[in-house]
């Protein structure tokens, strides 16, 4: 299990109901693709201030840690591409055992 809190690279409120897709990702290896090991979604709850409070969430997955990174991304659209306006990660966030995490959206 995962556990961490989002925070938004914006001074400017972040309307209720804005969902961000959360993923573990296993980039272990270098000769493929990051295999996906676990995703869910979590929604900005009604009332939620994203200027002045951080978002926490959990994720759990069964694997062990090492080689494990998590992404994230916020769209601003219908649609799960990425698009100018969005929020994502944009660097790799390693995972650890037993450490809460902070994972910071920016706008692209």
């Amino acid at each position: 299990m995962v556990r961490g809190k989002f925070k938004f690279d914006t001074s400017e409120a972040i309307p209720s109901g804005q969902r961000i897709k959360i993923s573990i990702e296993d980039t272990s290896r270098l000769d493929i693709d990051a295999i996906q090991i676990a995703d869910q979604i979590v929604t900005i709850p009604e009332g939620f201030d994203t200027a002045a409070n951080d978002l926490p969430f959990e994720l759990g997955y069964d694997v062990a840690t090492e080689g494990l990174t998590l992404k994230a991304h916020m769209p601003r659209h219908a649609g799960d591409d990425i698009r100018k306006g969005d929020m994502l990660t944009t660097s790799t966030i390693r995972l650890e055992s037993n450490k809460d995490i902070t994972v910071t959206l920016q706008r692209v």
